[in-house]
């Protein structure tokens, strides 16, 4: 609730600097005119008033009354999943759930207590549906009035006189609430003091532009002014808007070329893009922008890993509307389309096939998550689950519990991928045991093959990122010298011969990236001129050796 004040000045003076960021003391200033002065209940006084207030139909979605916003973080249970909705960014993904998949109002519910935010910044905690609901009644009686089109360029100053015209203090605001708070304060009965606000000061209207005013009257027709940004607002580049419409849904794109009709990007919120082709695995080391120029909306795309002299780069978007873009860069224009069929999450999977060696009892491990789910990066939320039987599978019984280690002699599982709304696809899974220890090569073979030449890492799990790495495997000191682009280590080495077989281990090994390497390996594999490890604690994890002899 708003604080009452005591009639004396000092208490006032205390007040005023709890509603500011900072306060600086101005020695000399000279007497505000009618130019500057702001009056308690006038019209300017108002339209400020106004314009700062807590806007609170945004969250409407969250908590059904617009005369009040709810405090974030809160967490919502969406058709029986949690979400923790913490920014604006959020809220605006939960309405797109909302959208998309047609979920009912009455299935978002809220978990209490909240804290509710009323037009004057006033705050309530609610425990329960009950006090909401009757808080929304309540709401609904209320016609409030807010001004939405239009922000101060903070930090605004205010210099304080008594009746006498001395100076008091000089206050510094720094935010809508401190404003609105600071003005409401003006307002009290007693209150003898005489505010001027320091000009000039800047405002920025929705559609970008930000103009400088000198005057209260200029102050009131600026303000009054910004109606006309929000009845236009839809037909400009908005950079908040069409970051809202970015990160909607996945989108085309096309030069006119057809060279990207199978490609789309998606815009993260955490300022990844993803260009993906088809049903392929998406490329994430991309990033992207928004920026606000004298020019208008620039997209800037960076870090890309295909497509860089085509994509790269600032785009101006010279064309905007919901669900379209045109962007140009030099002679370059590109038009971006949404496509929020691509949010349906069954595209991001297809039939799965693992192979795995068997264990030292002849029963195969498999890691089922890894090796299906964690291979995709899906955009829309999901429940996936693991079944032995597809009867199983169809009617979501008797889910496999241990899906990283699932240790089994059966041939096939399924895959349960369900949507938020209820949908669901299954997706066979393969299973393919093998004897990894068929080769005859013993832990003296091995020795005398590590140890007469140089060995490269051509493969690390499906990567190529180890190649620039070369091993010298010491004889009898069990020092292995590691050999980089830019530097060379001691590290260590040793060999065992195991129920499973010949298990190589690697100490020590501090070089970048290739640090990955240290454990315990088991070697599968063997030839004069190749070695193929699997990890002892994870046998999805490949080691490649291949030997280099100059």
């Amino acid at each position: 609730m708003i604080l009452n004040f005591n009639k004396t000045l000092l208490y006032f003076l205390f007040a005023l600097f709890c509603l500011t960021s900072c306060q600086d003391e101005i020695n000399e200033v000279e007497n505000p005119t009618s130019e500057e002065t702001i009056l308690p209940n006038s019209v300017l006084a108002n339209l400020m008033s106004i314009m700062t207030a807590n806007f609170g139909a945004a969250d409407d979605l969250l908590d059904g009354g617009s005369c009040f916003s709810v405090e974030l973080p809160v967490t919502v249970i969406v058709d029986g999943v949690s979400f923790i909705i913490d920014s604006e960014v959020d809220l605006v993904q939960l309405e797109q759930l909302y959208g998309d998949f047609s979920i009912d109002e009455e299935d978002i519910d809220v978990e209490y207590p909240i804290t509710v935010i009323f037009i004057d910044y006033s705050e309530i905690v609610i425990e329960n549906d009950e006090q909401l609901i009757d808080l929304i009644n309540e709401c609904s009686e209320i016609q409030e009035e807010y001004i939405e089109c239009a922000d101060f360029v903070y930090p605004l100053s205010f210099s304080v006189f008594d009746s006498e015209f001395s100076l008091i203090e000089t206050v510094v605001v720094d935010n809508d609430q401190a404003l609105h708070n600071f003005l409401n304060d003006l307002e009290e009965e007693d209150n003898t003091l005489i505010v001027s606000l320091n000009y000039p000061i800047n405002l920025e209207y929705a559609d970008g532009e930000t103009i400088e005013v000198n005057t209260n009257e200029e102050l009131s027709d600026a303000i009054e002014a910004a109606e006309q940004f929000c009845e236009d607002g839809n037909d400009n580049c908005v950079e908040d808007d069409i970051l809202i419409d970015l990160m909607e849904c996945a989108w085309t794109f096309t030069d006119g070329s057809g060279d990207f009709q199978n490609n789309w990007m998606i815009f993260n919120a955490d300022g990844q893009l993803q260009i993906s082709e088809g049903m392929a695995a998406s490329a994430i080391d991309e990033s992207w922008d928004l920026s606000t120029t004298e020019n208008g909306v620039v997209l800037t795309l960076s870090e890309l890993t295909a497509f860089q002299e085509t994509l790269e780069g600032d785009w101006l978007i010279v064309e905007c509307e919901d669900g379209r873009l045109e962007i140009i860069r030099d002679d370059l224009e590109f038009t971006l389309e949404q496509d929020c069929n691509l949010n349906n999450p069954f595209n991001c999977f297809n039939n799965y096939e693992i192979t795995t060696c068997n264990g030292s009892n002849n029963i195969p491990i498999y890691n089922l998550s890894a090796n299906t789910i964690g291979l995709v990066d899906c955009i829309v939320p999901y429940f996936s689950s693991f079944h032995e039987t597809l009867i199983d599978a169809e009617n979501n019984t008797n889910a496999i519990e241990n899906t990283e280690a699932f240790e089994t002699l059966v041939s096939q599982v399924y895959l349960r991928i369900e949507a938020i709304n209820g949908e669901y696809e299954i997706y066979g899974i393969t299973l393919i045991a093998e004897d990894c220890n068929t080769g005859s090569c013993t832990e003296g073979d091995i020795e005398v093959i590590l140890t007469s030449c140089l060995w490269n890492i051509i493969n690390y799990n499906g990567s190529d990122n180890l190649a620039s790495y070369n091993l010298d495997f010491e004889q009898d000191s069990g020092i292995m010298v590691v050999y980089g682009a830019d530097s060379i280590i001691d590290a260590g080495w040793s060999l065992s011969q195991t129920d499973d077989g010949v298990v190589i281990a690697f100490s020590n090994v501090a070089a970048p990236n290739i640090q990955a390497i240290n454990g315990s390996w088991l070697i599968v594999e063997c030839t004069e001129n190749q070695l193929v490890l699997h990890s002892i604690t994870n046998s999805d994890l490949e080691i490649v050796l291949d030997r280099t002899c100059e």
